[in-house]
């Protein structure tokens, strides 16, 4: 494990002193190997040098391809969500709007079916703990109720930046199959 400790002088002087033993260094006290450090030392360069521009078409792309797929059924996609001056977790978020006049389905509904997907939950904001975030595999679909982030109960959204390539495909596609099934107003 590793990590980078970044800040005021003083605050990572006094840092140091919580260590035991004392050294001037913080490599050893906490047993970082050498191998550990050129990962770390590669991460940072990855993240300092990416072109976030070019980051942010591939999020809009992978958006695209669900907003294509859910269309048909009258969801409509909402404006991205991204404030890149933020203090922390800087990322796009996604959503999109059901019509209620042509589907009988709510956005926390539409989220825990993702969720709920097997062999593999999607997991996204409002799921609850079922979806990729630590669901136990064994336990039953829909155990976990979770609260949607959006007041509004006829959209539903995520942040594509936790999907790899093809997955935005599996989401566009599992939506189509829970947008068919749903009731017709």
């Amino acid at each position: 494990m590793g990590g980078i400790l970044i800040g005021k002088e003083e605050l990572i002087h006094w840092s140091m002193l919580n260590m035991s033993p004392q050294e001037d260094r913080i490599g050893r006290p906490c047993k970082v190997g050498k191998e550990t450090i050129f990962a770390l030392l590669k991460a940072l360069e990855t993240f300092v040098n990416q072109d976030y521009d070019a980051t942010l078409r591939m999020y809009d792309a992978r958006a695209q391809v669900i907003t294509d797929a859910v269309k048909k059924f009258g969801v409509t996609a909402l404006p991205r969500e991204f404030n890149p001056q933020a203090l922390g977790n800087v990322t796009p978020r996604y959503s999109w709007q059901i019509d209620p006049a042509k589907l009988k389905i709510s956005g926390p509904e539409v989220m825990q079916k993702l969720a709920d997907t097997r062999p593999v939950g999607i997991g996204s904001m409002g799921a609850g703990s079922s979806g990729m975030r630590g669901r136990d595999p064994g336990a039953p679909a829909g155990e976990h109720r979770g609260r949607a982030r959006s007041s509004d109960p006829n959209s539903f959204g995520f942040a594509v930046w936790q999907l790899k390539e093809g997955e935005d495909k599996i989401i566009a596609d599992r939506l189509g199959e829970i947008f068919s099934e749903a009731p017709k107003a």
